[in-house]
Protein backbone atom coordinates (compact mmCIF):
# COMPACT_ATOMS: atom_id res chain seq x y z
CA UNK A 1 0.00 0.00 0.00
CA UNK A 2 3.06 2.31 0.69
CA UNK A 3 4.41 3.38 -2.46
CA UNK A 4 7.82 2.40 -3.45
CA UNK A 5 9.37 5.93 -2.84
CA UNK A 6 8.42 6.27 0.62
CA UNK A 7 11.15 5.77 3.23
CA UNK A 8 11.08 5.58 6.43
CA UNK A 9 10.40 9.24 7.42
CA UNK A 10 7.27 9.63 4.98
CA UNK A 11 5.62 6.51 6.39
CA UNK A 12 5.80 7.29 9.74
CA UNK A 13 3.99 10.81 8.68
CA UNK A 14 1.72 8.96 6.74
CA UNK A 15 0.70 6.72 9.33
CA UNK A 16 0.77 9.40 12.17
CA UNK A 17 -1.30 11.74 9.99
CA UNK A 18 -4.09 9.05 9.68
CA UNK A 19 -3.95 8.32 12.93
CA UNK A 20 -4.09 12.00 14.40
CA UNK A 21 -7.03 13.18 11.66
CA UNK A 22 -8.88 9.95 13.03
CA UNK A 23 -8.64 10.48 16.41
CA UNK A 24 -8.85 13.94 16.54
CA UNK A 25 -12.74 13.53 14.46
CA UNK A 26 -13.34 11.10 17.05
CA UNK A 27 -12.77 13.13 19.76
CA UNK A 28 -14.92 15.66 18.68
CA UNK A 29 -17.39 13.27 17.85
CA UNK A 30 -17.87 11.98 21.44
CA UNK A 31 -17.98 15.91 22.19
CA UNK A 32 -21.05 15.94 19.70
CA UNK A 33 -22.70 12.89 21.23
CA UNK A 34 -23.28 14.00 24.24
CA UNK A 35 -23.92 17.81 22.82
CA UNK A 36 -27.11 17.03 20.82
CA UNK A 37 -27.85 13.54 22.62
CA UNK A 38 -29.42 12.36 19.50
CA UNK A 39 -31.92 9.09 20.37
CA UNK A 40 -31.09 5.77 18.13
CA UNK A 41 -33.07 3.94 15.70
CA UNK A 42 -33.66 1.26 18.50
CA UNK A 43 -35.82 3.83 20.43
CA UNK A 44 -37.22 6.18 17.97
CA UNK A 45 -38.54 3.57 15.82
CA UNK A 46 -40.45 1.73 18.88
CA UNK A 47 -40.95 5.20 20.60
CA UNK A 48 -42.00 7.15 17.04
CA UNK A 49 -46.05 7.86 18.68
CA UNK A 50 -43.47 10.10 21.07
CA UNK A 51 -41.64 12.60 18.54
CA UNK A 52 -44.23 14.95 18.29
CA UNK A 53 -44.68 14.18 14.28
CA UNK A 54 -48.21 12.45 13.47
CA UNK A 55 -46.37 11.02 10.50
CA UNK A 56 -44.52 8.85 12.14
CA UNK A 57 -45.48 5.08 13.48
CA UNK A 58 -44.04 3.26 15.99
CA UNK A 59 -42.70 0.03 15.22
CA UNK A 60 -42.45 -1.78 19.01
CA UNK A 61 -41.25 -5.08 17.73
CA UNK A 62 -38.51 -3.20 15.59
CA UNK A 63 -34.98 -4.09 16.56
CA UNK A 64 -31.25 -3.33 15.42
CA UNK A 65 -29.24 -6.20 13.92
CA UNK A 66 -25.83 -4.73 15.74
CA UNK A 67 -26.51 -4.16 19.17
CA UNK A 68 -26.91 -0.51 20.08
CA UNK A 69 -24.23 1.17 21.93
CA UNK A 70 -25.51 3.01 25.26
CA UNK A 71 -24.46 6.23 23.94
CA UNK A 72 -26.23 8.83 21.76
CA UNK A 73 -26.14 8.62 17.95
CA UNK A 74 -25.15 12.09 16.67
CA UNK A 75 -22.64 11.95 15.07
CA UNK A 76 -21.08 8.70 14.71
CA UNK A 77 -17.95 8.41 15.92
CA UNK A 78 -16.81 5.31 13.76
CA UNK A 79 -18.01 6.85 10.63
CA UNK A 80 -15.36 9.86 12.20
CA UNK A 81 -12.48 8.69 12.95
CA UNK A 82 -12.63 6.10 9.45
CA UNK A 83 -13.57 9.34 7.45
CA UNK A 84 -10.61 11.36 9.07
CA UNK A 85 -8.12 8.22 8.47
CA UNK A 86 -9.41 7.29 4.93
CA UNK A 87 -9.03 11.40 4.07
CA UNK A 88 -5.72 11.16 4.80
CA UNK A 89 -4.45 8.39 2.73
CA UNK A 90 -6.64 9.44 0.01
CA UNK A 91 -4.70 12.73 0.11
CA UNK A 92 -1.02 11.52 0.18
CA UNK A 93 -1.57 8.09 -1.86
CA UNK A 94 -4.73 9.07 -4.31
CA UNK A 95 -8.18 8.37 -3.81
CA UNK A 96 -8.19 5.81 -6.25
CA UNK A 97 -5.44 3.17 -4.45
CA UNK A 98 -6.98 -0.34 -4.44
CA UNK A 99 -7.09 -2.04 -1.03
CA UNK A 100 -7.31 -5.12 0.81
CA UNK A 101 -8.67 -5.17 4.75
CA UNK A 102 -8.85 -8.50 6.38
CA UNK A 103 -8.93 -9.16 10.30
CA UNK A 104 -7.34 -12.27 12.52
CA UNK A 105 -10.84 -12.38 14.41
CA UNK A 106 -12.51 -13.12 11.07
CA UNK A 107 -10.07 -15.66 9.16
CA UNK A 108 -10.70 -16.20 5.30
CA UNK A 109 -13.05 -13.02 5.59
CA UNK A 110 -11.68 -9.94 3.55
CA UNK A 111 -12.76 -6.71 2.45
CA UNK A 112 -11.66 -5.35 -1.59
CA UNK A 113 -11.52 -1.27 -2.16
CA UNK A 114 -11.06 0.56 -5.58
CA UNK A 115 -10.74 4.05 -3.28
CA UNK A 116 -10.31 5.32 0.13
CA UNK A 117 -13.22 7.22 0.39
CA UNK A 118 -15.30 4.06 -0.41
CA UNK A 119 -14.34 2.05 2.52
CA UNK A 120 -15.50 5.59 4.50
CA UNK A 121 -19.06 5.62 2.61
CA UNK A 122 -19.20 2.03 3.73
CA UNK A 123 -18.23 2.15 7.21
CA UNK A 124 -21.49 4.58 7.58
CA UNK A 125 -23.68 2.64 5.37
CA UNK A 126 -23.21 -0.72 7.90
CA UNK A 127 -23.92 1.43 10.75
CA UNK A 128 -27.29 2.56 9.44
CA UNK A 129 -28.16 -1.11 8.06
CA UNK A 130 -26.84 -2.46 11.07
CA UNK A 131 -30.01 0.04 12.82
CA UNK A 132 -27.82 1.91 15.20
CA UNK A 133 -27.46 5.03 13.26
CA UNK A 134 -29.25 7.68 11.16
CA UNK A 135 -27.95 8.65 8.26
CA UNK A 136 -27.23 12.11 8.42
CA UNK A 137 -25.35 10.87 11.81
CA UNK A 138 -22.53 9.09 9.41
CA UNK A 139 -22.41 11.57 6.93
CA UNK A 140 -21.90 14.22 9.07
CA UNK A 141 -18.80 12.39 10.87
CA UNK A 142 -17.66 11.26 7.72
CA UNK A 143 -17.59 14.89 6.47
CA UNK A 144 -16.13 16.24 9.94
CA UNK A 145 -13.33 13.59 9.37
CA UNK A 146 -12.36 14.27 6.59
CA UNK A 147 -11.93 17.92 7.59
CA UNK A 148 -9.72 17.11 10.46
CA UNK A 149 -7.85 15.13 7.74
CA UNK A 150 -7.34 18.23 5.12
CA UNK A 151 -6.30 20.19 8.57
CA UNK A 152 -3.85 17.65 9.66
CA UNK A 153 -2.19 16.85 5.94
CA UNK A 154 -2.04 20.56 5.42
CA UNK A 155 -0.88 22.25 8.64
CA UNK A 156 1.12 19.47 11.02
CA UNK A 157 4.23 17.14 10.18
CA UNK A 158 5.13 19.35 7.33
CA UNK A 159 7.94 18.12 5.32
CA UNK A 160 10.91 20.38 5.37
Amino acid sequence: LVPAHYDLTDTARLLALANMAGCDAYIAGVDAKYHYGFWRPFHAIPLADTDGNTETEPDPFWTSLIPAPVHPDYISTHSTFTGGSMRVLALLLGDDTPFVVSSPALPNVTAEYDRFSDAAFEVGRSRVWGGIHFTTACEVGRAGGEANADHAVTHELLSR
